[in-house]
This record gives C-alpha cells, structure tokens and sequence, in this order.
C-alpha cells in the first residue's frame, strides 16, 4: 500500500480527492451500511481511505465516506443507488468505464465486475491489486 500511496501522491492534480477522513464518520458509515442491509468496508480498503477519502484518476473512480455535502463519491450513497443484487455480502467501492470494483466479504476477495451484466471478470486477494488494475497503474 505505502508504495501505490506514494506512486498517487505524484500525480499531483491529475488525481482528485474528497475531505480528510474522521474516525466517526467510519463508524457511522459502517452502522448505516449495516442498516441498509450493505456489507461493511473491508479493512484494507478502509487503510486506503486514510490516505485518500474518495478519489479519482483517469476514468477510475473510488468511493470514500463523505457524509455530509454534495461529494458524489459517498460509498453509502452510491451502494444504495447501484443496489447490487448481493449487496448483503459485496460492497461496491469504486468504478471505472466498464467494471465496478467491489469486495465479496463472504469469500474476502475483491473483484472486477462487469457493469452490463455484474458478472465477476477478476478477483483478487488484496486491495492494492484491485485499484491498481482500475487506475492502469502496472508497476510502482
């Protein structure tokens, strides 16, 4: 992880962010995710978020926890609009132009997934794998 954080830090204002990330607003989220029936945000990609609370490069797209405000990329938010089928045991935390980026907390695995038909087209073990694929990030 240090080194993809490192590797986004360099892209100066070609990667876009949302506001610093308040321990409360974890706990909140992770209640109200609870709440709509949407699996929690795995611990890895909760590491990530410390580091860039919702973030944009390119045509990839990662949800943060944004509360309050107009930010678009609020993963409670968009969960509850994309409302995947298996929202019970996957969480959707970001996109690019053809493939959600979600996590299956049930077999703790991330995943690609085809937008059209939600068809799992990848999985990973860890988190860094997974962003890396969505940002055409192939070497830091």
């Amino acid at each position: 992880m240090e080194n993809l954080v490192k590797f986004i830090n360099t892209l100066g204002s070609a990667a876009h962010t949302g506001p610093k990330l308040k321990n409360k607003d974890i706990i909140l989220c992770q209640k109200e995710l609870c709440f709509n029936g949407i699996a929690a945000i795995p611990d890895e990609y909760l590491k990530f978020l410390h580091h860039f609370n919702a973030l944009t490069y390119g045509s990839a797209a990662f949800f943060g926890i944004v509360p309050q405000g107009d930010f678009y990329l609020d993963i409670l938010r968009e969960n509850i609009l994309l409302n995947h089928p298996q929202k019970e045991t996957n969480i959707i935390l970001g996109f690019d132009e053809m493939s959600y980026i979600g996590y299956d907390n049930k077999n703790s695995l991330y995943q690609i997934i085809d937008k059209s038909d939600l068809e799992v087209l990848h999985t990973y073990n860890n988190c860094v794998d997974a962003l890396m694929y969505a940002l055409k990030i192939y070497d830091v």
